[in-house]
């Protein structure tokens, strides 16, 4: 269900981070986001699943700074290679 930003907040989801769920009508622009820039970004996500969009999710706190830049590489690197190499 959709409802309007940014009057309505979407509330509680029933999985972190969400697949489903009331979600704005406007999608999230797509590309690769360091920080947030909405105020409610789960409820733009959820609109872009609903039209395909894949969102790859992670975290780099549990990771030191090596280990960041090679995660945020290979996401680059998959999200920009075309599947079987051609």
């Amino acid at each position: 269900m959709r409802i309007s930003p940014p009057t309505l907040a979407p509330g509680q989801y029933n999985s972190d981070p969400p697949t489903s769920g009331l979600h704005y009508a406007t999608e999230a622009r797509a590309g690769f986001y360091e920080e947030n820039i909405y105020t409610y970004p789960a409820a733009y996500l959820v609109h872009n699943l609903e039209h395909g969009y894949v969102i790859i999710w992670y975290n780099c706190d549990l990771l030191n700074e090596t280990g960041c830049a090679e995660l945020k590489s290979q996401i680059h690197r998959s999200l920009t290679t075309r599947v079987g190499g051609s």
